[in-house]
């Protein structure tokens, strides 16, 4: 999602994966994976990932 849109919201890219906020967007990547949304999206737009 990010790829194809970099300018996407952590509430509408929650929503499109089914989760009810950002802030579980934010508990899901912060307990998974040790990272947040905006790190997730600088990485990706920086070719990191």
């Amino acid at each position: 999602m990010l790829y194809e849109n970099p300018d996407m919201t952590s509430s509408y890219a929650a929503y499109k994966v089914g989760l009810r906020d950002e802030q579980g967007m934010y508990k899901f990547l912060s307990r998974k994976y040790g990272t947040n949304f905006t790190e997730l999206r600088y990485c990706i737009i920086n070719h990191r990932i």
